[in-house]
């Protein structure tokens, strides 16, 4: 599991786990730090894996702005990073993309091209996530969620 913020800074947790998530015995929730600005989204969809990403945060007038640090994908064999501290972890992505590979060989070219992303690709995704950027809304309603409890907690 990621490096959570120290003891001496004190979390808030909103829930943001819809309705079919929850059928499916899954959560998404959101803890905030506000003394180490950071900002966990941790999110299973019904069993294993659990995705946990680790952002920085920062509030700039009206908008909250992100940079991912950590995001590992939690299994039975225990967590895999693709980002640590700050670094993307090169071998983890070409595992990942050799097993969606592998799994996703049947598929139509369409498919794989949706599904398999090459570790390049992958990487430049990963990229643009650690670069500051503003936290949009369109990524789905946890995320505007999120987006309005920071600034709730943070004017």
């Amino acid at each position: 599991m990621p490096e959570t913020p120290k003891e001496e800074d004190d979390e808030e947790l909103l829930n943001t786990t819809d309705e079919k998530t929850a059928a499916n015995h899954g959560w998404e929730h959101w803890s905030l730090f506000p003394k180490t600005k950071k900002l966990i989204h941790d999110l299973i969809l019904g069993g294993p894996p659990r995705f946990i990403s680790v952002y920085e945060y920062e509030v700039r007038d009206e908008s909250v702005f992100v940079r991912l640090i950590e995001q590992s994908k939690d299994t039975f064999d225990g967590p895999e990073y693709t980002v640590f501290k700050g670094s993307i972890i090169q071998e983890q992505i070409e595992k990942e993309y050799k097993k969606d590979a592998e799994r996703w060989k049947e598929a139509d070219p369409e498919t794989q091209a949706l599904l398999v992303d090459t570790p390049e690709k992958a990487i430049a995704k990963l990229q643009r996530k650690m670069t500051w950027h503003e936290m949009n809304t369109y990524r789905g309603q946890g995320w505007t969620a999120a987006r309005e409890f920071v600034l709730s907690k943070e004017w």
